[in-house]
């Protein structure tokens, strides 16, 4: 459960979401055992710049996404106990696929053209310049 959490926690700072705090995360029970539920409440607030980009829980310290780094990632690995490299590889994947996907995605959904020119720049000025979306 706790490589899940990673990947909803990498997603949720990789796009942003200023929202995903701690009761953004839920978990399912089902007979005897539990899971982390899918994400909700997913709020890219890249898409109004005029509004705070803070995520709502920090990586070593950090709380803008654009001082989310790899070196960060490792230091919140070695803090949690988990396995340094595992954690790099999902963050990385995570945040490529951030990288790749938001203008046709956002696009697909009909949102306005300065909505993904605005997701499109942070990308551009937030998630590639980490080095984690290459």
């Amino acid at each position: 459960q706790e490589w899940a959490f990673v990947r909803q926690l990498a997603f949720n700072t990789a796009v942003g979401n200023s929202d995903a705090h701690g009761k953004n995360y839920s978990l399912l029970f089902a007979r005897d055992q539990a899971r982390l539920a899918p994400l909700y409440d997913v709020l890219p607030l890249s898409l109004w710049p005029e509004y705070d980009q803070r995520v709502s829980m920090h990586i070593d310290g950090a709380f803008h996404p654009g001082q989310i780094n790899a070196h960060r990632w490792a230091s919140f690995a070695r803090t949690n106990a988990l396995d340094e490299a595992r954690l790099l590889d999902e963050v990385r994947h995570i945040y490529r696929h951030v990288a790749e996907r938001p203008p046709d995605a956002l696009a697909a959904a009909d949102l306005p053209a300065v909505q993904v020119d605005r997701a499109s720049a942070f990308v551009r000025e937030k998630i590639l310049p980490t080095g984690l979306a290459t």
